[in-house]
């Protein structure tokens, strides 16, 4: 169903405007921080070079003539004088091909469920489990698989557009997004929660038994864990992974890429710019260790 298909750099050469030095076969289009495997990526600043030669998720690098032997030469090559926008149209080019990254299936919904009129699900590329609530105004986009007893409350929408931007001729553009929405079992989203889908395949994830609370935002690629609790009014950035048994207060903000560890505690107002180890408690703006911000309070009291 959202297994992606393998092709190769070669397939779309001629069409997209690149040079070939090494061919190679991928299955995404994503950038160097993605988390999926046998991708394709861009290189356009000598800075994240070193992330190449870190993992196996990579299958091949679009990058400019300066650039070139920054490459592991494990790795497929595509040249291109404007690498990011000829990576951005070989996205796009990979999400218009029907089958390629996703299965289309007709929509399934399970027995028992409980699903408002003024609800809003596609009749193609949505699963949803038995004894599930889909209340007045919730939006459930394709590419969204929901567990049994799950609760999509009002004005939810599972599976939004993501904030990912690409420059194309100087224009800022917002890239189309290959991949989806998954949650568990039992999870509970309250009323205008939004879930962005993934920018460049797999699922957007929340674990069972997850509760998030009203008007929270979960950006795009970000995978919540099992048991855990998200309070109101919060912004949780992309490719965010928070663990069990997680609890983060009202009105937290949590940057880009972090990680959260199982059983920490996220203080109310909360601004998270650095990873939370498991089991710790941070407070603040910028957030600290708990016991941290609490001496630093009395000092100024």
């Amino acid at each position: 169903m959202s297994a992606a298909k393998t092709v190769r750099l070669s397939d779309f050469a001629s069409e997209i405007g690149y040079e070939i030095v090494r061919d190679a076969s991928f299955r995404h289009v994503a950038k160097i921080a993605t988390r999926l495997d046998a991708m394709v990526v861009p290189l356009t600043d000598a800075a994240f070079a070193d992330a190449l030669g870190q993992s196996d998720r990579f299958a091949a690098v679009i990058t400019s003539k300066a650039f070139a032997d920054l490459v592991p030469p494990n790795l497929g090559l595509a040249l291109s004088d404007t690498p990011g926008e000829a990576h951005a149209a070989l996205h796009a080019r990979i999400c218009a091909i029907p089958g390629l990254l996703w299965e289309s299936f007709e929509t399934e919904i399970g027995p028992g469920c409980s699903i408002a009129e003024t609800a809003i699900i596609p009749p193609r590329d949505v699963r949803i489990g038995a004894g599930c609530v889909i209340a007045h105004g919730a939006v459930v986009h394709p590419r969204s698989i929901i567990g049994d007893n799950v609760g999509v409350r009002e004005r939810c929408v599972v599976g939004s557009a993501a904030y990912e931007i690409v420059r194309i001729g100087g224009r800022q553009v917002l890239r189309p997004q290959a991949g989806g929405v998954q949650l568990g079992d039992g999870v509970e989203l309250l009323p205008g929660v939004s879930i962005s889908r993934t920018a460049f395949g797999g699922f957007t994830s929340i674990g069972e038994a997850t509760v998030i609370d009203h008007n929270v935002v979960v950006s795009h690629d970000t995978e919540v864990g099992e048991n855990t609790r998200i309070g109101g009014q919060g912004w949780i950035g992309g490719r965010v992974r928070i663990g069990n048994h997680v609890v983060i207060g009202p009105q937290v903000t949590i940057t880009n890429g972090l990680t959260l560890g199982d059983r920490c505690y996220v203080s109310l107002g909360s601004v998270v710019t650095h990873d939370v180890p498991p089991g710790q408690r941070v407070s603040g703006n910028f957030a600290i260790a708990h016991d941290r911000f609490i001496e630093a309070l009395r000092k100024v009291r």
